[in-house]
């Protein structure tokens, strides 16, 4: 899912700003999140059940050893 200094930095805003982002679609420093994942037929409980599916799976796989 990438580079885990970026993924902290995501997680650090919170849920809601990510749920907001991915809805909405976002251009930041580091790139751009087209809305929806670029598929509108997605409903906002679709996009929030993946964003928490991230948010739960980003960091541990990377946590080892810390």
């Amino acid at each position: 899912m990438g580079s885990a200094r970026d993924w902290e930095l995501r997680l650090a805003q919170g849920k809601e700003t990510l749920y907001k982002r991915a809805i909405n679609g976002y251009r930041g420093e580091k790139g751009s999140m087209p809305s929806r994942g670029s598929n509108a037929k997605l409903s906002e409980a679709d996009v929030k059940a993946a964003v928490d599916y991230m948010y739960e799976h980003a960091i541990p796989a990377w946590d080892i050893g810390k």
